[in-house]
């Protein structure tokens, strides 16, 4: 078996690399004295992967399936693998997002152990009738949760104003009415259609030999055939109504601006790019930011955040505000300013620098670096790529990013 061995001097810190037999990429950081060492086991199915073809059959998921197959992944005959998890001394748990579905613990203790564990998990779901429908009362219970949160409401509605058949759209876990509608067929389906080593990502951090650490995952993962073909998402760049709002009677109302760009192929250059000129635009340094505090516009900073897929690329800001209209116009103001006079070079080497510092500070958390990488993986990509692309960002290419902010493409959801 093939390493990759990446070093990054500036950091002081060292990766290894290598696909395995069997399709599945793993990337083996080792990080001493933390500790603690995790584990993350990715697939690249989320939930927007819904319309795909396997072999040679077409399928269309229920909304939420990929959600749904998270929650059943920890059942087993007879019980459950939390309660192994928690007799080998280890956290874990998983998440689903548009992209990916995550699973992961974190030990001081028997790692190898909880990691052999981890990838059989993994490697099988148990689904009856029964315990389908069992769960949906559970997962029936977290979508009530969501549908009273209105940092959940303000953001989908966005999505759904911004984005026409793109399934970005639908919430993760689906609705109660899609929730009914999932049976054994429609998860097994999904399950042996992704959930193979060549969509499989293992990201591994800590007090950890990487030979050993691969050993075991080559040990443990099963070749299967990859049968799964996703359909392709068609999704227009106009928006119609550039506004949309709900009640919830709040004491201040909560926003989203959501700015829907060109949905090009996706590399971390526009990733880190885009998040970068969200600061600059809106960060808490921001001339923007200083002037809507000053006139009491907001009295707290903006969340900010980019939103990448297939077909996908979506800028947002997101904040309160006694009038969040005149935010939001304020911002497009600042877009076009910044369109027409360019980036300014002391706010362009703030960002970076904090962009940068913020990289570095990273590598102090076993979590942070797991989660990292997690997230760039589904590009094939590493940490090591990632801070080389923002210590070699251009102003020029944010300029570029810039002139794709349109307000004609941009949509302010607000909950009140």
């Amino acid at each position: 078996m093939g390493f990759t061995l990446k070093t990054e001097n500036s950091l002081g810190e060292k990766m290894f690399i290598t696909t395995l037999s069997s399709g599945a990429k793993c990337y083996i950081i080792p990080k001493y004295g933390f500790g603690k060492s995790e584990a993350v086991v990715s697939f690249r199915y989320g939930s927007a992967d819904l319309r795909f073809e396997a072999f040679g059959e077409r399928r269309t998921s229920p909304k939420g399936t990929a959600h749904f197959i998270e929650h059943k992944m920890f059942e087993k005959e007879g019980g459950n693998f939390f309660a192994d998890f928690i007799a080998g001394d280890a956290d874990t748990n998983a998440f689903t997002d548009f992209n990916k579905t995550a699973y992961y613990f974190s030990c001081k203790d028997n790692f190898e152990e909880n990691f052999e564990r981890l990838l059989k998990m993994v490697g099988s779901v148990y689904l009856t009738d029964e315990n389908v429908e069992h769960e949906k009362g559970i997962i029936g219970q977290e979508i009530a949760m969501y549908d009273d949160d209105p940092n959940w409401i303000v953001y989908f509605n966005m999505l759904k104003r911004l984005y026409k058949k793109h399934p970005v759209r639908d919430v993760i876990a689906g609705t109660q009415e899609t929730l009914k509608t999932i049976d054994v067929d429609d998860l097994k389906a999904a399950f042996d259609a992704f959930y193979v080593p060549e969509n499989m990502r293992i990201v591994v951090c800590g007090d950890v030999e990487y030979e050993k650490i691969s050993q075991i995952a080559e040990s443990v993962i099963e070749p299967k055939v990859n049968g799964a073909r996703r359909a392709a998402i068609k999704e227009p760049m106009d928006i119609g109504r550039n506004y949309i709002s709900d009640s919830m009677e709040l004491s201040k109302s909560v926003f989203n601006l959501g700015f829907k760009l060109e949905p090009e192929e996706m590399g971390i250059k526009k990733v880190y790019g885009t998040k970068m000129l969200l600061d600059i635009i809106a960060g808490e340094s921001s001339y923007l930011y200083g002037k809507l505090l000053k006139s009491g516009l907001l009295d707290e900073s903006m969340a900010l955040q980019y939103l990448w897929g297939r077909r996908l690329s979506l800028a947002v800001i997101m904040g309160k505000s006694d009038a969040p209209k005149d935010v939001a116009n304020c911002i497009a103001r600042e877009i076009e300013k910044l369109k027409k006079n360019g980036i300014n070079a002391e706010s362009f080497r703030r960002a970076k620098k904090k962009h940068m510092g913020r990289f570095i500070r990273g590598f102090n958390s076993i979590d942070a670096i797991c989660m990292a990488q997690t997230e760039l993986a589904v590009m094939d990509c590493d940490l090591f790529d990632a801070f080389d692309m923002i210590k070699n960002m251009e102003k020029e290419y944010l300029e570029e990013l810039l002139m794709d902010f349109d307000k004609f493409t941009a949509v302010l959801s607000v909950v009140k």
